[in-house]
C-alpha cells in the first residue's frame, strides 16, 4: 500500500502533490482537525462546514479535507473542535475533483484525543510543522500556471502580512435564503439516515464582516497574494460583537488578527485551500502560530 493510503503521490519539480484515488471504498483514518471554515449554505443540509485536517495514522502525514459536515445539526456527541483528533470513516468524494477530498460518515465520528486548549501549541507542532514546509503560494501559482498537479490544501509561511480588510459581508444569495428556509419548514420531514444526525435548527445567519490577508509569501521572487479569512473563529468573534458599531466592531477585529493572531513574534503560518469549482483561487482557512 502507498504510504499515502489510498491516495497516490505525484512529485512536481521535487514537491509532493496527492493523486485523486480510484478506490471509493471506506476506511478508518484518524485525523487532527486543523480547519473549520465559516458555515456556508447547503441545498441538501441547510448549511455545512468544511472541515479539514491531517491524517496521523499514515506515515508521513497527509492533508485530508471532509465534506459535507452540517455541523451546527449535528448531535452534541458528534461536534469536535480544532485539534481534537478524531477516528471515522471516510470515501473518496467521487464529486470532488480535489485529490485530498473525502466524505465523512458522521455517524462513525469518535473523538480519540485532544490538543485543543490554547496553550498546547508545541503539543500541536511534531504534527501540524512537517506539513508547512512544503509548498510556497508562489510554487502552488506556478504548479497551476504549468498545468501540472498541484495541492489544494496546503500550509504557506507569510514572509511578510502587508495587510488586513475588513468589509462588508454580502449576505446569501436569495435562492440561498429559499433553499435554508424550504429545509428549516420540513423539520422532521428529514429522511431518516439525515434524522439520525441532524438537529432542528434555525436558519443560519450571515456573518457581518469578511476579512482579507495581503502577503509575501517565502519565495524571493514573490509580489504578494491576497486571501479571503475563512475561518470559523473569525465568524465566532463577529457574531459576539454584533452590538458594536461598524467602527468598534472592525477595530477589535483586526486588533485581534495583527495584534495577536498574527503578531511577528508568533510566526503564523496560514493554512490555505482552493474553491472546487475555481481551483486557482486559494483562500485562508486559519491561521496557526509557530512561537
Amino acid at each position: 500500500m502507498s504510504p499515502f493510503g489510498q491516495l497516490g503521490l505525484w512529485n512536481y519539480n521535487g514537491l509532493d502533490v496527492y493523486e485523486k484515488p480510484t478506490s471509493r471504498a471506506w476506511e478508518e483514518a484518524e485525523v487532527l482537525i486543523t480547519v473549520k471554515a465559516s458555515p456556508n449554505p447547503s441545498k441538501q443540509y441547510g448549511d455545512t462546514v468544511c472541515v479539514a485536517g491531517i491524517r496521523v495514522d499514515r506515515d508521513p502525514f497527509q492533508w485530508v479535507r471532509l465534506y459535507p459536515v452540517p455541523f451546527r445539526h449535528l448531535e452534541q456527541d458528534s461536534k469536535f473542535a480544532k485539534y481534537d483528533i478524531i477516528r471515522l470513516r471516510i470515501q473518496p468524494n467521487e464529486k470532488d475533483h480535489r485529490a485530498e477530498s473525502f466524505r465523512p460518515d458522521m455517524a462513525s465520528i469518535q473523538k480519540i484525543g485532544s490538543l485543543s486548549t490554547s496553550h498546547n501549541w508545541e503539543l500541536r507542532h511534531p504534527y501540524v510543522q512537517p506539513m508547512a514546509d512544503r509548498w510556497t503560494m508562489c510554487s502552488i501559482r506556478r504548479a497551476h500556471e504549468a498545468g501540472g498537479p498541484a495541492p489544494s490544501l496546503a500550509m504557506v509561511r507569510p514572509r511578510e502580512i502587508k495587510g488586513f480588510t475588513i468589509d462588508r459581508h454580502p449576505g446569501w444569495s436569495e435562492d440561498q435564503k429559499a433553499s435554508m428556509r424550504a429545509l428549516d419548514d420540513q423539520g422532521d420531514l428529514f429522511d431518516q439516515a439525515r434524522t439520525a444526525s441532524i438537529n432542528h435548527a434555525r436558519v443560519l445567519e450571515a456573518p457581518r464582516y469578511r476579512g482579507m490577508f495581503r502577503y509575501l509569501c517565502e519565495d524571493d521572487a514573490c509580489r504578494s497574494h491576497e486571501g479571503t479569512l475563512l475561518d470559523w473563529e473569525f465568524t465566532a468573534l463577529d457574531r459576539t460583537l454584533r452590538a458594536d458599531s461598524d467602527d468598534t466592531a472592525k477595530r477589535k477585529i483586526y486588533d485581534k488578527y495583527m495584534g495577536q493572531v498574527c503578531a511577528v513574534d508568533h510566526q503564523p503560518l496560514f493554512f490555505v485551500g482552493n474553491l472546487m469549482k475555481h481551483p486557482r483561487s486559494y483562500s485562508i482557512l486559519g491561521v496557526y502560530r509557530t512561537a
